[in-house]
C-alpha cells in the first residue's frame, strides 16, 4: 500500500526499508525505540 503513493519521500522511505538487512532493521528498531522513549521524558 505504501509503495503505490505517489508522495516522493514515502517512497524512498519504503524502498531504504526494504533493502535493509534483518540486522539492520533491528538496529533502527532498535535506535526510533530508544529516541522515543527519551522524547517522552521531555
Amino acid at each position: 500500500m505504501l509503495q503505490q503513493t505517489d508522495v516522493q519521500p514515502i517512497q524512498k522511505a519504503v524502498m531504504i526499508i526494504h533493502e535493509m538487512s534483518d540486522d539492520e532493521k533491528i538496529q533502527e528498531l532498535a535506535r526510533l525505540r530508544e529516541k522515543a522513549l527519551c522524547d517522552e521524558n521531555f
